[in-house]
């Protein structure tokens, strides 16, 4: 069974590595030589980003590199050079520079059709820019770099070669010092620092990397542990990334989540491979390329060991965003929540449930895929700033538990597998034949939205008191906060699962509170009679479907006060007290046993069948 990998996003107290990173301007085309800067090396170092690691000192993006070696400053420096060396007396300055910056003109000795911008960068920034005409002469330009060590050589010499033919030392560094050699690896990957962006076909492109690869990170902070990995926010100028306009949905400031997982050992290594790629996939056929409310990944990468993903970095999770008060706001007037408020909550309800359904159905997949999440809860849905509504967006990420099956084929995932500590986790968890499945994902759905209206209805502090009135002795002998119960059926060693009375009790509550609306009522409804259900053979829990119609009905009545603003409690009352009759599973057999019975109630109310065994495991993906 695959564990969850670890979240995207990190949801630590706001400490220094949150704050707010400031993306310097530069204007180096307005820089006059001997006025403004000395000479090309300083004018680099004046207008570079200056790097997280301090080993690297500085980088520039391409187009950044383009504005400072602008052909006026590349002649005035190449000027200044003849004029102080003998390699470049008697030279062409003009054609020089024109081979420089792969103008196209000249003979073919100095203009050779490549760029040798960057190479000429690194000479410059350690103070060898007269030597330019060497690698020219050698045809060693941009697209060479990084240069590799040389097989045929000693390593302790550095001496370099081309990546075709790493045999065949590179006659235009021959003679520099050791120590100069050095410095030009250095800068050479500096130099060639990542861009961040989709491949030329707009798709995730996955690179293999070498570990002395440059990323273009202003800061890079955070190291959130989790089971496979951690979590880290960087900063990237804008122009080292080409996601602004793949990411509309959001605002994301240049943050970005970086992803890293890693293994222990060989067996380790192996079975995160597997898991690297299976999220992958589920990554790239659900995101938020498709749908707003999934989460955008952007990029993966390798460096020896160690796999990437790349994310827009979230400000906080749900779980975060219900705790922060200021976030929390009603209607004095009314005790309700503030228009803007609502319609904003609807849409972002509306939103996560297309989305799930867009996971269940994936209609921009070209062969029929049925996928599911696996893990829906609070820490699982992203809080982004949005461009289209000052309260942001709400987003589902992390398909830890996802997977997607072809028509022709079914998970065979079982729920027994899944830890017994998830508060969302089903009934059929403890069910002999039950697995994660679409169906799975409808009761964590449902478990959300409950805590949801619990929220809006009452802030943090009701969604906290139904917690604390939820929290039970579970058959492990441990309180738990999970949504239902198994006991011991009356005068019967068999047993049965049902939904917690404590939490229909709730629901019961909150149809009579103060500030409940006709929207409210109706969604406590469909969470209470079509999501938080035990499957029985004649009631399935509602397809993510039929729930996004119903959802969409509400969500288009949400601008009229009265459905959606105006209080209407109600007095329900408490239905049938029902539990579902079936066997366990070896887990769940084993809690109770070393519990010794403990937290093991009896039910004595009316028992029905749950699917059995068989049906649970022909549940579809």
């Amino acid at each position: 069974m695959e564990a969850p990998l670890i979240r995207v996003n990190s949801v630590a107290p706001k400490s220094e590595s949150d704050d707010e990173v400031v993306i310097p301007e530069f204007s180096p085309e307005t820089a006059r030589k001997s006025h403004d800067y000395k000479n090309l090396g300083v004018l680099l170092r004046k207008n570079g980003y200056q790097h997280h690691d301090k080993n690297h000192s500085w980088f520039w993006s391409d187009n950044l590199l383009k504005r400072i070696l602008s052909e006026k400053h590349i002649f005035e420096e190449l000027a200044e050079y003849e004029k102080k060396h003998k390699k470049l007396k008697g030279q062409d300055i003009q054609l020089l520079t024109d081979a420089i910056m792969f103008s196209g003109e000249g003979d073919s000795s100095a203009a050779t059709g490549s760029c040798y911008l960057k190479i000429f960068a690194m000479l410059v920034l350690i103070s060898e820019g007269h030597c330019i005409g060497d690698f020219i002469h050698e045809k060693v330009c941009d697209d060479d770099t990084p240069l590799v060590a040389c097989t045929t050589s000693d390593s302790w010499d550095s001496m370099l070669s081309r990546r075709q033919s790493p045999d065949r030392p590179l006659d235009c560094l021959r003679d520099w010092d050791i120590d100069k050699r050095e410095m030009f690896i250095k800068w050479q990957h500096i130099l060639n620092v990542v861009y961040l962006g989709l491949d030329g076909k707009n798709r995730i492109q996955h690179l293999v990397l070498d570990s002395k690869v440059v990323f273009p990170w202003l800061k890079y902070r955070g190291g959130q542990e989790g089971g496979y990995g951690s979590v880290y926010r960087a900063v990237a100028p804008p122009d080292c990334h080409g996601f602004k306009d793949v990411l509309g949905s959001i605002v994301f400031n240049n943050c970005f989540a970086v992803k890293v997982l890693r293994h222990k050992d060989e067996e380790r290594m192996k079975e995160e491979e597997t898991h690297f790629w299976k999220e992958v996939d589920m990554l790239k056929r659900f995101s938020g390329l498709f749908h707003a409310h999934l989460v955008t990944l952007l990029m993966t990468w390798r460096i020896q060991d160690r796999h990437y993903f790349l994310f827009p970095w979230a400000p906080c999770d749900l779980e975060a965003y219900w705790k922060t008060e200021e976030n929390w706001s009603v209607d004095r007037q009314t005790g309700c929540v503030e228009r803007d408020t609502m319609c904003w909550i609807s849409k972002q309800v509306l939103g996560i449930a297309e989305a799930l359904f867009s996971i269940h159905n994936p209609i921009h997949l070209k062969e029929a895929k049925f996928g599911r999440h696996g893990d829906l809860k609070p820490e699982n849905i992203l809080w982004y700033e949005s461009p289209e509504h000052p309260k942001g967006i709400l987003v589902i990420a992390d398909f830890g538990l996802g997977s997607f099956n072809s028509a022709k084929s079914r998970s065979n995932i079982p729920g027994e597998a899944i830890p017994v500590t998830p508060n969302y986790r089903p009934p059929e968890c403890d069910l002999e034949g039950g697995k994660i499945s679409r169906s799975f994902d409808i009761w964590t759905l449902g478990c959300l939205l409950l805590e949801l209206t619990c929220w809006v209805l009452g802030g943090d502090e009701l969604r906290g008191k139904f917690e604390d009135e939820r929290t039970t002795l579970y058959i492990t002998g441990c309180q738990t906060d999970i949504f239902f119960d198994v006991k011991k059926e009356e005068n019967s060693e068999d047993y049965v699962v049902k939904r917690k009375k404590e939490v229909t009790e709730w629901i019961i509550k909150l149809h009579n509170h103060p500030a409940c609306t006709q929207y409210f009522h109706r969604l406590l409804d469909i969470i209470e009679e079509d999501m938080l259900l035990v499957l029985t053979p004649t009631k399935e829990r509602i397809a993510c479907s039929a729930l996004v119609d119903e959802i969409r009905k509400m969500h288009d009545k949400v601008t009229d006060i009265t459905y959606s603003q105006k209080p209407c409690p109600e007095k329900r009352k408490p239905k049938k007290d029902l539990a579902f009759k079936g066997p366990l599973n070896q887990t769940a057999r084993r809690n109770i046993q070393r519990g010794g019975g403990e937290g093991l109630g009896v039910h004595r109310g009316e028992v029905r069948k749950s699917k059995d065994p068989d049906q649970l495991r022909a549940l579809g993906p």
